[in-house]
């Protein structure tokens, strides 16, 4: 069995426990591979795509998993086209540690703009980072959620 049905088969798995929906939304997220992620990666983008769709499993896109060249507005309304629902992890710009206050900067604005413009608002779940270790929980969570309104 390749490594692919063998993390498709584990998946399977641990989905397999049928959960209201309006209590739990099961979800998948990929990781940029490399060196410095956290824990390991034994997955791709792209594998969670082709796992996410046919099975009807929420996609996570964190902007902190990806290339720091890429930005993950690029990928709504390409993902948009195939699954119900979107789930986004929107973090601060250190990449690879997504635990970071959520700055008002060029991604955060142009990836508010996709879920505007693409019309996606509503089909989108929308999860913030709120801890920075040199301020308190609350002016993170505060500076967070007003940053990305």
């Amino acid at each position: 069995m390749t490594a692919c049905r063998r993390l498709e088969a584990s998946l399977d798995a641990m989905f397999a426990p049928e959960h209201d929906k309006a209590h739990l939304l099961d979800a998948v997220e990929s990781k940029l591979f490399g060196i410095g992620v956290e824990a390991m990666t034994v997955d791709c983008h792209e594998f969670y795509i082709c796992y996410a769709i046919p099975k009807g499993t929420l996609l996570c896109l964190d902007m902190g998993h990806f290339h720091p060249t890429e930005n993950i507005a690029d990928k709504h309304s390409a993902v948009a086209l195939s699954v119900d629902e979107l789930l986004l992890h929107v973090s601060g710009p250190m990449r690879w540690d997504s635990d970071h206050v959520v700055h008002l900067d060029d991604a955060i604005r142009a990836m508010a703009q996709e879920l505007v413009f693409g019309d996606l608002l509503g089909r989108t779940r929308i999860g913030l980072d709120f801890f920075d270790a040199t301020i308190s929980r609350t002016a993170a969570w505060v500076i967070g959620v007003r940053n990305m309104q």
